[in-house]
């Protein structure tokens, strides 16, 4: 039991990274294709 609550964990914060990871690469992105296309 205990163990699958700690994989179950591990794998919520593992998405949540994989997410965060997401958003920021994104943001960048866009950011550096705005800037560029000034």
């Amino acid at each position: 039991m205990m163990l699958h609550w700690h994989c179950r964990l591990l794998a919520e914060t593992f998405h949540f990274l994989i997410t965060m990871s997401n958003v920021f690469i994104i943001t960048f992105v866009t950011r550096y294709w705005l800037y560029k296309k000034k």
